[in-house]
């Protein structure tokens, strides 16, 4: 399905999930810009690692954050970025919907459907 560019976005951005590892990959509506999302357990908590890429345009910077901590609200699996930046991931079957919302007052919302793949790629 994406065998070629999971991993090389994954490098180019920094990301290294480790066996175990829950992770989906996508891009964001419009933008095509990439997006990887990766939980797992840190201190008996759910954390994601979250990875961003330049998109189809090619702006901006690739980059990662990693362990960010989370919130339930229902279904949804709710964190933020150093940004401000509001994610919500819902569980949609085997996939994951992914909406942030950007940190001008919500009038901006990107969204996504992510697919699983394995750690790696």
């Amino acid at each position: 399905m994406l065998p070629d560019e999971v991993p090389q976005f994954l490098t180019s951005v920094g990301l290294a999930p480790k066996p175990g590892d829950a992770g989906w990959f996508g891009y964001i509506d419009g933008s095509g810009q990439e997006v990887a999302i990766f939980e797992h357990e840190q201190g008996g908590a759910l954390t994601v690692d979250c990875g961003l890429g330049r998109g189809v345009a090619a702006r901006g910077l690739g980059r990662a954050e990693r362990g960010l901590a989370t919130t339930r609200d229902g279904q949804s699996i709710d964190f933020a970025l150093a940004s401000g930046t509001k994610i919500a991931l819902v569980p949609d079957g085997s996939k994951l919907r992914f909406s942030a919302t950007l940190p001008d007052n919500g009038k901006n919302q990107l969204t996504a459907l992510l697919v699983p793949i394995a750690p790696g790629g």
